[in-house]
C-alpha cells in the first residue's frame, strides 16, 4: 500500500495513481492532503481502492494520449463523498453510490473530504458488446439503493476477498457486473422494473 499523509508532497501518490490506473494529472486543493492506494488483482479483476482527501485527480486528452484507453472504471463509492465529470455531466457520489467512467475521455474526480472508493477496470470491448451499440451512460450516478447496484457491491466485495478467484472464475464476476450494469446505464429516471423489485424482496429474504 502507497501512503502519504498531510505535509508530504502528492506527486508520490499521484506517481503511484499513473503506475496502476492510467495517467493522470492532480491538483492539491487548500486545506490538509491525505492519498492511500491499495491495489489487488484476481484473475481478470484489477481493482484499486484509493482514500484522498483535497485533492483534485483529473485527465485530459494530454494523459490519454499517453496512456490505455481500452476501458471504463466502474467507481463504486464506499464512504465519504466524491464530485465527478465527464462530457459536461457532473455527478456527486454518496457512500455505496456506483458511477462510470469513460477512459478515452476527458474526466475530473474532486476529494474536498476524506473519500474512499474502489475503481475496477472494465474492458470497454467486453461492456460495448454487452450494450450492442447503444450510447453508454458516463458520470451518471447509480443510487445505492437500487437493487442492481446492491448485487454489484456484493458480488464485488465478494471478489476482492477471494484473491485465489482463477481466470475463469474472475472473467464470469466481470460478466456478472456488466450484466447487472447494462439496466441501468439506459435508464437512469425510469421506475423501478418489475425484476428490480424482485431483486430487491429476494435481498431483503437473504438479509432476514
Amino acid at each position: 500500500m502507497a501512503v502519504v499523509d498531510s505535509g508530504e508532497k502528492y506527486q508520490h501518490w499521484l506517481a503511484k495513481i499513473n503506475q496502476v490506473c492510467g495517467q493522470f494529472a492532480a491538483r492539491p486543493l487548500d486545506g490538509d492532503f491525505h492519498g492511500e492506494i491499495d491495489t489487488s488483482y484476481a484473475g481478470s479483476l484489477k481493482l484499486s481502492t484509493v482514500t484522498s482527501r483535497n485533492v483534485n485527480l483529473y485527465r485530459t486528452r494530454q494523459e490519454i494520449v499517453c496512456g490505455n484507453d481500452a476501458w471504463f472504471y466502474t467507481v463504486f463509492q464506499l464512504s465519504g463523498q466524491a464530485n465527478i465529470e465527464q462530457d459536461d455531466r457532473r455527478v456527486k457520489l454518496e457512500s455505496g453510490d456506483m458511477t462510470l467512467i469513460d477512459a478515452s475521455r476527458p474526466c475530473s474526480l474532486l476529494w474536498q473530504q476524506t473519500s474512499r472508493q474502489v475503481s475496477l477496470l472494465l474492458p470497454r470491448q467486453l461492456l460495448e458488446n454487452h450494450l450492442r451499440g447503444n450510447a453508454i451512460s458516463v458520470a451518471t450516478r447509480l443510487d445505492k439503493s437500487l437493487p442492481m447496484v446492491q448485487l454489484s457491491q456484493r458480488l464485488l466485495h465478494e471478489s476482492m476477498s477471494s484473491p485465489t478467484l482463477s481466470a475463469r472464475e474472475s472473467e464470469a464476476a466481470l460478466e456478472a457486473i456488466v450484466c447487472l450494469l447494462r439496466p441501468m446505464l439506459h435508464q437512469q429516471n425510469a421506475q423501478p422494473s418489475r425484476r428490480e423489485k424482485q431483486f430487491s424482496r429476494i435481498m431483503a429474504l437473504i438479509d432476514d
